[in-house]
């Protein structure tokens, strides 16, 4: 009894959308496993889906997909792999990085990539207003506008993957497609090395992959992981053709 006790404490710490109905707020998570299939998010699956978010995509196709909220010099080198290995990736940009990358930020779109919403003050959403909601991102599209000449695609992606059914529901109300993710890799911590390994054996067919580019490591292994990706049969695509 105390053995089961136990179990079932440490799973409802370590995966709490089993075990929790009725909380209001959610950190998007997902329950890992080794055998290339599409992991279980539980209960979230249900409010996503239905408010015009995906963390899945096309089951053949793999979704590179970069969190940018500043640069630290490393992004350049990102960009570099990816044009010799023509792949068009998506980047989720911040109000912080475009004042004060310009370059960078038109670098990308130079480049051809695909740039969304990642909002412009980078605030827990669950805690705002439908109109706060709007006008911050609004405030970030206006902003990309003037600095690039384009208008932004309305495809969001919230803060620390914060959000509950309430923001979901605004953002599909506002028009937009929300984007998590199926593989993530803690890679905002410098002295994490394990990107191939981590992204690799978590590999799945649709799999949408969290990246940042603040981490050497990352660049240095992408064209490895992009080529073994290839290997095993699948195409990259970019999250607005997710249907």
């Amino acid at each position: 009894m105390k053995k089961t006790f136990v179990l079932v404490f440490m799973l409802a710490f370590l995966f709490p959308f089993f075990f929790t109905k009725n909380i209001e707020a959610y950190g998007f998570g997902y329950k890992k496993n080794d055998n290339h299939e599409i992991p279980d998010i539980g209960i979230y699956k249900d409010i996503i889906e239905k408010n015009n978010g995906h963390y899945i995509g096309d089951p053949n196709k793999i979704y590179l997909t970069f969190d940018v909220g500043y640069d630290n010099g490393y992004l350049d080198y990102y960009l570099d792999v990816l044009k010799q290995e023509k792949v068009t990736a998506t980047f989720f940009v911040t109000g912080d990085f475009c004042k004060r990358f310009e370059d960078k930020l038109m670098n990308i779109y130079k480049d051809g990539h695909l740039i969304c919403n990642h909002s412009y003050s980078h605030s827990n959403i669950t805690k705002m207003s439908e109109n706060q909601i709007y006008d911050d991102l609004k405030k970030l599209e206006t902003l990309y506008y003037d600095k690039i000449g384009s208008k932004m695609t309305k495809i969001f992606r919230p803060p620390e993957g914060q959000f509950d059914e309430k923001s979901m529901e605004i953002l599909k109300k506002l028009g937009y497609k929300t984007i998590f993710w199926s593989i993530a890799h803690v890679d905002w911590k410098q002295n994490n090395n394990d990107a191939f390994k981590n992204v690799l054996k978590n590999l799945h067919g649709g799999a949408i992959i969290l990246l940042h580019t603040v981490n050497k490591n990352n660049y240095e292994c992408l064209s490895n992981i992009i080529n073994e990706i290839r290997n095993q049969g699948y195409e990259f695509s970019t999250v607005d053709k997710i249907m």
